[in-house]
């Protein structure tokens, strides 16, 4: 079970559709999946399949729906190309200051790519990132952490999920609006290549 300060940022998120080119990290295309769909049998509990980490389950899968090969967002993000920053996720960073990849300016508060070495400034985080769905960063949380016990609503399609129903829940703590995974995914956008 998380806490809720282990709960991840998520900011973009894009998969690999029918068009794009084969993953190289399997033989067929990896599409992003909710595992309480794929894995009902299993409650949503489910393996990586490429690094062998079990026991996953509140957490983001790319899913093989020809042979059900399954790779966690770390081994993906550590192979799909990082130049367009397609589906990386960046968290805030107030520890000190640092200067942007792409304006080259000293800021107090970066935010840094938690796939690559890149880290831009507020400024210019905010023009190549794309939210899409909410205007606040979305983290992956574990429904019984935020909300213990109880059911929870989609604000956007107002589907309950809880005893029976299941899903991966992005949530937003400025304004506690959560989102099902299938209302996520239909938002996504990609972010502009960076400038590096």
């Amino acid at each position: 079970m998380t806490d809720t300060n282990e709960l991840r940022k998520v900011v973009v998120v894009t998969t690999l559709s029918e068009s794009d080119p084969m993953s190289i990290l399997h033989c067929h295309p990896l599409y992003l999946s909710d595992p309480f769909k794929e894995y009902t049998e299993y409650d949503g509990w489910w393996r990586c399949d490429l690094c062998g980490d079990r026991y996953k389950r509140n957490e983001l899968m790319y899913h093989c729906p020809y042979c059900c090969y399954d790779v966690c967002a770390s081994c993906y993000y550590q192979v799909v190309a990082h130049h367009r920053h397609i589906g990386h996720t960046f968290t805030p960073d107030y520890s000190g200051r640092g200067k942007c990849c792409d304006c080259k300016k000293e800021s107090d508060v970066m935010y840094k790519c938690n796939q690559c070495v890149i880290q831009y400034c507020k400024d210019c985080f905010q023009s190549i990132a794309s939210f899409g769905l909410h205007n606040h960063p979305l983290y992956i949380a574990d429904p019984g952490v935020v909300y213990p016990g109880k059911y929870w609503k989609c604000d956007k399609c107002f589907t309950v999920f809880g005893k029976d129903k299941f899903t991966l829940m992005f949530h937003c703590r400025e304004c506690n609006v959560d989102f099902c995974f299938n209302c996520f995914v239909k938002s996504l956008n990609v972010v502009k290549p960076c400038k590096c």
